[in-house]
This record gives C-alpha cells, sequence and structure tokens, in this order.
C-alpha cells in the first residue's frame, strides 16, 4: 500500500522511497548489462560470424573451430548477470518483506555484475577477434600467396592478393565469400595440395626455460628441431605449412 499524501517517516512511506530508488537502480543496471550481453549476440549473428563458417571450407585451412567459438561466446553471455522477472509489481512485491529483489541485486553487487559483464563482452570480442584474425593471416602468407598468383587473371582472386593486412583481408573476404558463393571454390582451386597444420608453441619443451646468453643457439637449434618434426613425410606434389599459435 503507497503512503498517503504528505505521509513521512512511516515505515511504508520509508518502503515507498526504498523502492523507487532501488527499482530505478535495478532498471539501470539492467539495461547496461543487457548491452554487453547484446555486444556479444551482434558477434554471433554477425556476417563475419557466418563468413567465419564458409571460409572453413577452404581445404587448406584445417581448423574449423567456428561452432567451438560459437558455444564459447554464448558461455559467456549466458555466465553474464540476468534477472528471470523484471517488472516493478515482482520488485514492489520482494520489497516489501526483504531489502532486495528475487534476482539477488543490491546497491552493493550493482557494481561487481557491470564489471563482469563488460569484461565477459570484452573477452568474447576478443576470442571472436583472434580466431577470424588467424585466418586472415593465411592469406597473407607468402607460400599462399604464390599459389594463389596462379589465378590472378580472376577478378576475386586478384582483389584478395592486393589486401596487405589481416584487416583487408577480413574487410574482403566477409563480405565476398557472402556475396558469391563459389569464392571458395575458387580459392581451392589454387591451395590444392596445400596442407596447413596448426602447431602450439606451448607444446615445445625446452630442456631449461632459464638460459644464459651463450645457450640461446642451443635453444634456437631445439625449437628448430621441434618445428621440423611437425611437418608430414614429404610429398613433392603438396606443401606443406605450419600454423603457430
Amino acid at each position: 500500500m503507497p503512503p498517503q499524501a504528505g505521509e513521512s517517516g512511516t515505515l511504508w512511506s520509508l518502503i515507498h522511497e526504498y523502492t523507487i530508488k532501488y527499482a530505478t537502480m535495478h532498471d539501470n543496471v539492467l539495461v547496461r548489462i543487457d548491452e554487453n550481453r547484446r555486444m556479444i549476440r551482434e558477434i554471433l549473428q554477425s556476417n563475419e560470424m557466418k563468413a567465419l563458417g564458409v571460409l572453413e571450407k577452404i581445404n587448406a585451412i584445417q581448423q574449423n573451430d567456428s561452432a567451438e567459438i560459437k558455444a564459447r561466446l554464448q558461455k559467456l553471455s549466458e555466465e553474464i548477470f540476468s534477472c528471470p522477472e523484471q517488472s516493478r509489481s515482482s520488485i514492489d512485491k520482494d520489497l516489501r518483506v526483504k531489502p532486495e529483489h528475487g534476482c539477488f541485486l543490491s546497491f552493493g553487487s550493482a557494481s561487481k555484475h557491470l564489471d563482469f559483464a563488460s569484461q565477459k563482452s570484452e573477452e568474447a570480442q576478443r576470442i571472436f577477434d583472434d580466431a577470424i584474425n588467424k585466418k586472415m593471416e593465411f592469406f597473407l602468407s607468402p607460400g599462399i600467396k604464390e599459389r594463389l598468383r596462379q589465378g590472378e587473371n580472376e577478378p576475386e582472386i586478384a582483389a584478395l592478393l592486393k589486401c596487405q593486412s589481416p584487416s583487408e583481408v577480413r574487410s574482403y573476404l566477409t563480405e565476398s565469400c557472402l556475396r558469391d558463393s563459389t569464392l571458395v571454390d575458387k580459392i581451392n582451386k589454387y591451395l590444392l595440395r596445400v596442407l596447413v597444420k596448426s602447431v602450439r608453441i606451448s607444446d615445445f619443451k625446452p630442456i631449461t626455460r632459464t638460459i644464459e646468453r651463450n645457450q640461446i643457439d642451443g635453444l634456437v637449434s631445439a625449437f628448430k628441431k621441434f618445428l621440423e618434426e611437425q611437418f608430414e613425410d614429404d610429398d613433392p606434389d603438396s606443401r606443406q605449412m605450419l600454423q603457430l599459435e
């Protein structure tokens, strides 16, 4: 029951004033949190995400991780604070008997939830950028460019060859592969028998991780041997490449 006009200092008037302040805080926090959740949703629904799935049809790109990336981003979104019942009537009902809504959002926890939501949306963007940029760098490799030059008489391949940075490749391929469904087939034609293997640098285990200056050459030799062991038996008709992660 709201307080009567002019009523102040009573229990009901204090609850009413507190409820107004709490409801305002509750709504403002959820709006800002939902903005971070929306940012993740936009990544998931973006043309770049669609393009990532299309580009995985390029045979030389062996790592097909778009499904895993989507799952990771969806999980980040689900970890962000949410209120299952956001109506004002629900807030009014709960605050008659306790100082916070059933979602447990409080004045003290609001900033923590806001910071957490911001961190999750930034992490989602970072995960996606790392994944797609790694695939874009593939097309800037001298070996890949050499193979693609066989098709530089085709406008689409010529345009790809003109790209000088991951961002340029990203922009071009995002638009082009969604517009032209045959682009992947054209790229596959010129990258036939190109084999790219992903190698995690962290899998390299040196004998010691603390070295002196005179041990640098030995460490370099050990890393060189590690990389050489990643290549399969030589096939004169194929070009093997390593993509370091």
